[in-house]
């Protein structure tokens, strides 16, 4: 497994939560329960073909994955709603949404380890 850090910006998780135990445990459950519900919305319209709800599970997407500071998901998902905000959606995108959805779920993977404080 990929370790944490290398998938969280772990300062700005610090600087998040002002380095308040309490506060990052309460970011961290936020972001296990948000990151694969959206993550599972972004699939469901990628399956329905529908570029709109593509465009808004997409623009959801963009305040949870900046939680995490994680940039190539950021710059991934940041592609993937230009895109489909104009309406596109072929081939390229769609690996957009194969490669977000892959580090989306390197991201969940790594969540207990940070819930545990294995950093």
């Amino acid at each position: 497994m990929t370790h944490p850090g290398d998938l969280f910006d772990l300062a700005y998780l610090h600087s998040m939560t002002g380095g308040d135990p309490d506060m990052r445990d309460t970011l961290l459950d936020l972001l296990r329960e948000e990151l694969p519900r959206e993550r599972n919305t972004l699939l469901k319209a990628v399956d329905d073909e529908d570029v709109h709800a593509i465009f808004q599970a997409s623009h959801s997407l963009k305040s949870t994955l900046a939680y995490t500071g994680n940039r190539q998901a950021m710059d991934i998902n940041t592609r993937l709603e230009s895109a489909t905000r104009e309406g596109r959606w072929g081939g390229e995108e769609q690996a957009l949404v194969a490669e977000l959805v892959r580090v989306i779920d390197q991201l969940v993977q790594a969540l207990p380890a940070l819930v545990q404080g294995v950093e």
